[in-house]
């Protein structure tokens, strides 16, 4: 995002500007979850009561909904970057044991009936 563009609520939520690895899918799983959380916060709550600008009567539990929905889905997003990044670094493991199992291999260190 550019410093001049604001950020949309849900974009705020979800730290979309946030990304150190630079990975193309918590970016992907970031826009959508924050257009998710836009499109719950486009829900009315209805009239607030005049006295403290909540919502009147019902308009707080929908508006309690609404944040129950919006946190979850945060939420949601958390979990899929960390099972994404987990299962990356399990990935990379594997690659770096072949690789050092081929250089012992290679260096006759490991023996090929070796089980």
């Amino acid at each position: 995002m550019s410093e001049t563009q604001s950020l949309t609520f849900g974009e705020r939520r979800v730290g979309i500007d946030f990304n150190p690895s630079g990975s193309s899918f918590v970016s992907a799983v970031k826009r959508d979850t924050a257009a998710l959380i836009d499109l719950i916060d486009t829900i009315p709550t209805g009239p607030t009561d005049g006295v403290t600008q909540m919502p009147a009567g019902d308009g707080r539990e929908i508006a309690r909904l609404k944040a129950l929905a919006q946190t979850a889905y945060e939420e949601a997003a958390m979990w899929a970057v960390k099972a994404h990044h987990g299962a990356k670094a399990a990935s990379d493991a594997r690659k770096e044991n072949a690789f050092v199992q081929a250089v012992m291999k290679a260096n006759g260190e490991v023996d090929d009936d070796a089980s």
